[in-house]
């Protein structure tokens, strides 16, 4: 084997270590992505339920505060000032709900950036293999 040929095989040897490194890298990340995601999905399921027992509770309010307006006419300004306020968090809920499900969707899209970069990764060492066949079977 000529010193160019140990050069240029000692080079590619060198390219696949540094592609083994980068596939480990983003192998860890993705682990770490799926970790968060995780994550992510049980604190956003446990908000949802938080979120739909908050809005039952709020109806059944909503409901007394009607029987309250039969028996309480004088009261009736501040009591819809106080529904008011419910649908106002009602509101924030459903848009924290949504703004949940667009960090799910953005979570979503990196996981699959990241997967495809390991899959780019995986065929450029499947590539830097087979150029190493080819120059060790010279």
């Amino acid at each position: 084997m000529t010193e160019l040929e140990t050069q240029l095989l000692r080079i590619i040897e060198e390219q696949q270590q540094q592609l083994m490194q980068q596939q480990v890298q983003l192998q860890k990340q993705q682990q770490a992505l799926d970790t968060m995601q995780t994550k992510i999905i049980q604190a956003l399921s446990a908000q949802s339920k938080t979120i739909k027992s908050d809005q039952q509770s709020l109806q059944q309010a909503q409901k007394s505060l009607a029987t309250m307006q039969k028996q309480f006419h004088e009261l009736e300004r501040s009591t819809a000032s106080y529904t008011e306020q419910i649908n106002g968090k009602v509101r924030e809920m459903s848009l924290i709900t949504a703004n949940n499900e667009e960090i799910l969707e953005r979570i979503s899209t990196t996981q699959h950036s990241v997967s495809s970069e390991v899959a780019k990764a995986q065929q450029n060492l499947l590539e830097t293999s087979e150029i190493l066949k080819k120059i060790s079977s010279r």
